[in-house]
């Protein structure tokens, strides 16, 4: 009796674990992965009061198009078309073997970039992220930017070069074709201009189940972290491939007196990421808050405005004249 008493058991056991294995199954499913793929957006999504889009209407769509034997490649392909949609950098979608990013925010502008190597007279690169040099012919120095990812060391350096910096008329920061990184590592750049405490924009984030659902507005407030900052004339170029956090670093650059924006309007991603995960193991990731500058704007879409504007033409390019740099060097040396 009590053999047949174990072996009943044992065979509860083994039917209640094929009863997991069976539902993990279904939750995997690409009809689920949709299902909790689209609620995701709607519950978390920050700026559908920006759009003319209707995400319900969104779902009817692409429901149709949603089956369980469906490929994972054509399952990605139609959950990366939803998300082109909503016109967003922040917007990517992770498998094990593909990548979806919507591009289009900086695609459809001529970059027209060029070689700047010979304005510069020597260039030091302390790290990945930043080079600095002296402007050949200029009392001017020159930081460039590529990325304001990694820790913040890489951005702490900045101490150094300024001192390097300390006789020359004016500096010209470069923050062109940057895509972002940590906005904290913008903080650092930017405290080290800022001779008081400057109010930069507000934020929020979405919190709940309405598409109007939000926390209370927080201010942000660049604080100066120098004993000495840098008050001379500054330059920050800009184009339409900066992005994210470097789009925060322009609005902290903007905020300070001394400094002017030159270039192109930047790329209009304004959104902090959310990260999550699917059922069947995929990532992605959606904007969760909103910004608004001091003028009311939120740059979602639109981009922080250059102070000055300046383009490179085709013709400039084909010559190797770098027009934005070039209306930089004349703003300072004109001051």
């Amino acid at each position: 009796m009590r053999n047949v008493i174990i072996i009943i058991i044992i065979l509860s056991i083994l039917t209640g674990c094929e009863k997991v294995i069976f539902e993990e199954n279904d939750y995997n499913t690409p009809e689920n992965v949709f299902e909790v793929f689209w609620k995701e957006f709607d519950r978390h999504y920050a700026f559908f009061p920006y759009l003319n889009l209707d995400w319900d209407s969104v779902y009817q769509v692409y429901k149709p198009r949603i089956h369980n034997d469906m490929t994972d490649s054509l399952l990605f392909d139609v959950l990366a078309e939803m998300t082109y949609l909503l016109k967003d950098g922040h917007v990517n979608l992770f498998s094990r073997s593909q990548v979806s990013s919507y591009s289009l925010w900086h695609d459809i502008y001529p970059i027209n970039q060029i070689n700047i190597s010979r304005y510069i007279q020597i260039i030091h690169t302390p790290n990945n992220n930043i080079a600095y040099g002296k402007l050949a012919g200029h009392s001017i120095g020159f930081i460039y930017i590529s990325s304001f990812a990694g820790e913040a060391e890489d951005y702490e350096i900045i101490d150094d070069i300024l001192e390097e910096f300390s006789g020359f008329k004016g500096i010209i920061i470069d923050v062109r074709s940057n895509g972002g990184g940590n906005s904290r590592n913008a903080d650092i750049i930017a405290s080290r201009f800022a001779d008081k405490e400057y109010f930069i924009l507000k934020y929020r984030y979405r919190n709940g189940p309405e598409h109007t659902d939000f926390t209370p507005w927080y201010d942000f407030y660049l604080q100066p972290d120098s004993v000495n900052p840098v008050v001379k004339p500054v330059a920050v170029l800009s184009n339409r491939r900066c992005y994210s956090s470097t789009e925060w670093f322009l609005s902290e650059m903007d905020a300070i007196p001394h400094a002017t924006i030159v270039g192109d309007t930047s790329g209009g991603g304004s959104g902090n990421p959310l990260i999550r995960q699917l059922p069947n193991g995929w990532t992605f990731r959606l904007s969760n808050s909103q910004k608004q500058l001091p003028e009311g704007r939120d740059f979602q879409y639109t981009g922080i405005y250059p102070d000055v504007p300046v383009w490179i033409t085709q013709a400039d390019s084909a010559r190797g004249i770098d027009t934005i740099l070039e209306t930089a060097i004349d703003l300072i040396e004109n001051q």
